[in-house]
């Protein structure tokens, strides 16, 4: 007598469904991952902004004032403008902005707020004339 070797249609079936209803209860994780994923990418690209900025400022000796420009579909724009006493930096994302002076210190207290869905986000508070590591 020889012995069948492979699966039953029931049996493939049922392999199915189980793979679907553990697939089903991952997708809601996974967009979770996600989320946080790109808010720890904003967060990481605010801080190196800042930091630019913030050595920009010591480098040049003159306060620079980084302004959040909250544009769609828009490319993150930063520039310098050296030409005045006050050098600007343009960037998207955030409501207000931040100025740095000469020393590395933040001239005036800044709140920014990045929230993604599902998400409770990350907040910096900066007091006035307090370094910014």
């Amino acid at each position: 007598m020889q012995k069948n070797k492979g699966f039953t249609l029931i049996e493939l079936m049922v392999t199915i469904a189980v793979l679907v209803i553990v697939a089903m209860m991952a997708a809601p994780n996974m967009m979770q991952l996600v989320y946080k994923k790109q808010l720890e990418t904003e967060a990481r690209d605010l801080a190196m902004t800042l930091s630019n900025v913030r050595g920009t400022a010591v480098s040049l000796r003159k306060d620079i004032s980084l302004e959040f420009k909250n544009q769609e579909n828009t490319g993150d724009k930063f520039y310098w403008d050296t030409t005045r006493s006050t050098v600007h930096v343009l960037a998207k994302g955030l409501p207000e902005g931040i100025t740095f002076t000469p020393t590395g210190l933040a001239k005036k207290r800044t709140t920014a707020i990045r929230k993604l869905v599902n998400n409770p986000g990350y907040k910096a508070d900066l007091p006035e004339m307090v370094p910014f590591v």
